[in-house]
């Protein structure tokens, strides 16, 4: 007569719990630190969002030198700031400050239209290209975010998060350009409800001390961008 046999509950459930450990032991080894993942997911899910308000401040300084115990503070040396409003997939509606002259630029598609402080909107060429050219300005504005959504060794500090980012981010090239050689660089970001609202760039090349700082803000909200009265759309 055959035996009959079977394995005791109590050695199933040890087993599952083993296998169980394991699998969360492998999780662990293999998925991103919690405030890298966090950091790349606001910054996915603010780049998808379908409108937001960018403002960008960025200014220049001499850098600081030091003659024995001497250290010269930083002057500034240039200011530039700018608001920009998207609108998904190629609408941006842009402000910005140049030499105290008020300059707004309005782009819908291939559409264009520019005025100077508060007269009258112009109708600007349309330039002659498959792309239109709101969603080529549109992926320019987005690259902002790339830095984050590819960053490295983040450290989070309550809200604020410190990174690296990938150094071949052709980000980082179109704004500083490809020949310059930079040092201190950091990164700096500031989350709130999953999205960005702050992105924060410091460097250091050929005497020169950048301070970059980006502002997120209405994030979905936006107030939507239009064509100009007067003009068709």
């Amino acid at each position: 007569m055959r035996a009959s046999w079977r394995v005791a509950p109590f050695v199933v459930m040890g087993l599952l719990i083993l296998l169980s450990a394991g699998a969360i032991v492998l999780s662990l080894d293999t998925a991103p630190p919690i405030a890298q993942q966090e950091l790349q997911i606001a910054a996915r899910d603010t780049s998808a969002a379908r409108s937001f308000v960018l403002e960008y401040n960025i200014r220049t300084f001499e850098a600081s030198t030091s003659s024995g115990s001497r250290v010269t503070k930083p002057v500034e040396t240039g200011v530039a700031t700018a608001e920009f409003t998207y609108q998904a997939p190629d609408r941006l509606f842009q402000v910005r400050n140049q030499n105290g002259v008020v300059i707004s630029v309005l782009v819908i598609g291939n559409k264009q239209y520019e005025r100077m402080g508060t007269g009258r909107w112009s109708a600007l060429p349309s330039p002659k290209s498959a792309t239109s050219e709101g969603a080529q300005l549109a992926e320019q504005l987005l690259s902002v975010l790339s830095p984050m959504q590819h960053a490295n060794s983040v450290v989070r500090r309550g809200a604020t998060y410190r990174f690296s980012p990938d150094t071949g981010d052709p980000f980082i090239k179109n704004l500083f350009g490809t020949s310059a050689t930079l040092s201190n660089v950091r990164f700096s970001a500031a989350l709130s409800g999953g999205l960005v609202r702050n992105e924060g760039i410091s460097a250091v090349g050929s005497g020169t001390l950048y301070e970059l700082d980006f502002t997120f803000s209405l994030i979905g909200a936006a107030p939507p961008v239009v064509t100009p009265a007067g003009f068709r759309s």
